[in-house]
């Protein structure tokens, strides 16, 4: 297990906090390697996986965060490179890939791999680089900078939106192009002081957000169903339901929106 190999990390996008905050995370650990970044969703990562094939790949590590993948064939492709001396490790923290892999699926023999629920990838994969630098007796204080950073996106990912401003930072990533967001983020200092770039994506939500506010309370309508103790909350929302949804849950007990 050498950091003197090429790395490659393909991690979830486009433009989701967490997929971008682990390539950050893994950008800082491996600083001055040869390092490559790709960024794929849920309908690209087996086409991008099993299209990855290096040269020589004892000379290789891939590590593959925050995402699955569907197909047996990708294993296969996995495990072929694997034989052939490729370090393959694997950071996630979603229930269908634990469901999955507990049925037989995900089926890799990797070099190593986290794969649980408590915290989202980029926490868990920052953890586990934080052990591996101290285990090593690296010093990594770029990786170690990124605390607040992977705090907020371990935050808003898992939705529980204690830490100010995480759901912002997260709405304002989702409104930049995914090359910028992953550029603004790796070049954030340890206070997360917003640029120029990540402010100007800041106001676009903010406007956008109260467009919608203002369309889905014009809209709202509120049906008691007292069969099942519950309110159904209707409305029309031009993007950004969930916070809609959020903002209300103050106001009832027990509803469904």
């Amino acid at each position: 297990m050498s950091d003197d190999r090429r790395v490659t990390i393909v991690s979830h996008g486009p433009n989701c906090l967490d997929g971008l905050t682990c390539a950050v995370v893994a950008a800082r650990y491996f600083a001055g390697s040869d390092m490559n970044t790709v960024f794929a969703s849920n309908n690209e990562i087996d086409t991008v996986l099993q299209g990855y094939g290096p040269e020589d790949p004892t000379a290789e590590q891939l590590w593959i965060t925050d995402i699955s993948w569907r197909h047996d064939s990708t294993d296969a492709h996995l495990n072929k490179l694997i034989d052939d001396g490729l370090e393959v490790y694997w950071v996630d923290h979603h229930k269908t890939a634990m469901d999955r892999r507990a049925v037989g699926h995900l089926d890799v023999r990797f070099t190593d791999f986290v794969l649980e629920d408590t915290y989202a990838a980029s926490r868990l994969l920052y953890e586990y680089l934080c052990e591996r630098a101290s285990k090593r007796g690296q010093s990594r204080p770029g990786l170690l900078a990124l605390h607040n950073l992977v705090m907020m996106a371990d935050d808003v990912d898992r939705w529980v939106l204690a830490v100010e401003g995480s759901r912002e930072l997260g709405l304002a990533v989702r409104a930049m192009d995914q090359a910028t967001a992953y550029r603004v983020l790796l070049s954030m200092d340890s206070r997360l002081t917003y640029g120029p770039e990540l402010e100007e994506a800041r106001e676009r939500v903010r406007a956008d957000l109260d467009k919608t506010f203002e369309l889905a309370d014009r809209t709202r309508h509120v049906e008691d169903v007292p069969s099942l103790g519950l309110k159904v909350v209707t409305a029309e929302c031009d993007g950004f339901a969930g916070e809609v949804a959020h903002r209300w849950t103050g106001e009832f007990d027990d509803a469904v929106f």
